[in-house]
């Protein structure tokens, strides 16, 4: 499982507001477009495409150092362990809770499991939703598509240049500002 390292990354999956929650921690989650590169948001180094990212929180209310790195030691090692339960192209921030210090590693695993479980569920049904709502509406008409973009003859002077905008690129003024 690949790491979650951008602050614009960590960003993207928190303001998704999708999240499956437990007693001592919070799974935060984005499944990504198929044909998006999470290494292009990295820079980092080749990442196949379906890669599964991993982000941690630990904040300091979890504890000292030691305790918030222990923390974050079990994460990643329940993490790894569970992440043939999520969906690919998913990006997922586990986010401790302060009882996350203090819980049994069973007590973790069987919440890590069980908050995998829920993400791949909830993806799923926003998944079939979403592909719902694409075959049901129709068309937009709004945006114009290359059948309804409108000619434009070089020829005839631009309708900026008719009303005499002097901000528009076809006025022939030119003042340097």
């Amino acid at each position: 499982m690949e790491r979650l390292k951008s602050h614009r990354d960590f960003v993207t999956v928190l303001r998704k507001r999708t999240k499956a929650s437990s007693k001592d921690l919070v799974v935060h989650f984005h499944v990504r477009p198929e044909n998006d590169d999470p290494a292009a948001h990295d820079g980092a180094r080749d990442v196949p495409g379906a890669a599964r990212r991993l982000g941690l929180a630990v904040s300091k209310n979890v504890g000292h150092a030691v305790t918030r790195n222990s923390v974050k030691r079990r994460f990643r090692v329940l993490a790894r362990q569970y992440e043939h339960l999520l969906p690919p192209n998913c990006d997922v921030v586990m986010r401790a809770k302060p009882s996350a210090a203090k819980a049994e590693f069973s007590a973790l695993d069987d919440q890590v499991r069980q908050t995998f479980t829920r993400v791949a569920d909830k993806a799923a049904r926003y998944a079939l939703k979403a592909r719902e709502v694409r075959l049901t509406q129709p068309p937009r008409t709004d945006v114009p598509g290359p059948d309804r973009i409108p000619s434009v003859d070089p020829s005839q002077p631009s309708a900026d240049h008719a009303r005499g905008n002097a901000y528009s690129s076809s006025a022939s003024d030119d003042t340097g500002r």
